[in-house]
């Protein structure tokens, strides 16, 4: 029909109710938050890959790990075994 404009829709928003009504249904829906969780953890991703901070924590942590030792030390073998 082409009767509601965006300057319409954006006003709606001033309506905190509204925005609160919104918000508890959105939240409320498990795909929705899923798909939530995915866009923060795709975000988050980017934002560690590039924290040195982060990666030498991450890097200190798994070597103090008993069982990434173990890993590291089978996937060693097994590269070194691979013909």
């Amino acid at each position: 029909m082409g009767f509601i404009e965006e300057s319409d829709v954006r006003q709606m928003l001033s309506d905190e109710t509204l925005v609160d009504e919104i918000i508890t249904a959105l939240v409320s829906d498990p795909g929705v938050l899923k798909e939530l969780a995915e866009d923060v953890a795709d975000e988050l991703e980017d934002l560690l890959e590039e924290d040195p901070n982060f990666r030498k924590k991450i890097v200190e942590e798994a070597i103090s790990n008993p069982e990434f030792k173990k890993s590291v030390i089978q996937q060693l073998v097994a590269e070194m075994t691979d013909d």
